[in-house]
Order: C-alpha cells, then sequence, then structure tokens
C-alpha cells in the first residue's frame, strides 16, 4: 500500500525552514497555548508539531517528546528525544520551568524585546508574531513582556545563558 504520509509531511514542511542540525527548526504555523507549535494530520486529528515531527523521522511515538535544546518551536529531529513523563518532570524540573514559569528568556531578551515591539490593536498585530518565533515564545508571552504584564515567566540565570544540546 503506498504511503499517504507525503501529503502531510509537504505541508509540514511548508511550516518551517530546514536548516542544520545544529541549529533548531523554528515551527511557523498555528501554536497552541503552552507555545507548541500545532499541526493538522489529515486524519482531521491535531498533533504538537515537535511530535509529528519525531514520528515521521523515528517511525514511532513515545509518551513524550522532549526538546533537547528547549526550544517549543522547534521540529528538528536532531533536537528531539523520546521521553516519558517523569524525564519531562525532570526536564522541567533541571530547566527551572516549574510553576507555570515555562519561558526562558534571559535579562538581555528581554530588554531587547521591550525595545523593538510595536504594539497592534489591543495587543493584537503589530510584530509580536515575529518576536515570539524569534524568542521561540508564545506571542502573548511577547505582549505581557512588552507591556509589563509579567510575573509567569523566568529569566535564565546568567551562567546558564548559553544552548544545551548538541
Amino acid at each position: 500500500m503506498a504511503k499517504k504520509k507525503s501529503d502531510n509531511y509537504t505541508r509540514f514542511q511548508a511550516k518551517f525552514e530546514v536548516g542544520p542540525d545544529s541549529e533548531c527548526w523554528l515551527w511557523t504555523g498555528k501554536t497552541i497555548n503552552s507555545g507548541y507549535g500545532l499541526f493538522w494530520v489529515e486524519d482531521a486529528k491535531q498533533m504538537t508539531a515537535h511530535r509529528y515531527a519525531f514520528l515521521e523521522a523515528y517511525g514511532y511515538l513515545p509518551p513524550v517528546v522532549r526538546h533537547s535544546c528547549d526550544v517549543k518551536l522547534c521540529v528538528n529531529p536532531a533536537h528531539l528525544l523520546p521521553g516519558d513523563s517523569k524525564d519531562n518532570s525532570r526536564d522541567m524540573a533541571d530547566r527551572h520551568r516549574m510553576g507555570g514559569g515555562n519561558v526562558k528568556l534571559t535579562a538581555t531578551q528581554v530588554a531587547d524585546i521591550r525595545q523593538r515591539f510595536v504594539s497592534g490593536n489591543h495587543g493584537r498585530g503589530g510584530n509580536r508574531r515575529e518576536l515570539a518565533v524569534e524568542f521561540g515564545v508564545n506571542a502573548k508571552h511577547i505582549w505581557r513582556i512588552a507591556t509589563g504584564r509579567t510575573g509567569d515567566y523566568r529569566l535564565t540565570d546568567p551562567k546558564r545563558d548559553h544552548h544545551h544540546g548538541h
């Protein structure tokens, strides 16, 4: 039987730029509130984009697909790891993402966002989507950071201000 996955995969590939394995491939399609990419698979079922990327690359789906790079919009299979909820909890604790503070930005990045943010109509429009893709966070977070309505994101420890991964 011919594989039908090509249609899905062709649509999927149109929503990110492939780069070297060392770099994040950022999803530019729809996202969900938690900041992950969202992809519709042809049987009208939704999957997060990184889980679909893992399935395409490795042919199976583990209970949890983790990011070695810690960038939610990344769909580079070289940055995706199989895991379970225990691994995921440990990753979150290791990366200071507990308690809803799940967006990691440095103080420099926050200053950059605040300086470059262009407001739209009541938080819509403007350039927050572009900034969100660039910084790997949800557009809502960009708006909150830029307008000072934060308290729900954490700054990374400057000592940890480097990318993990391989």
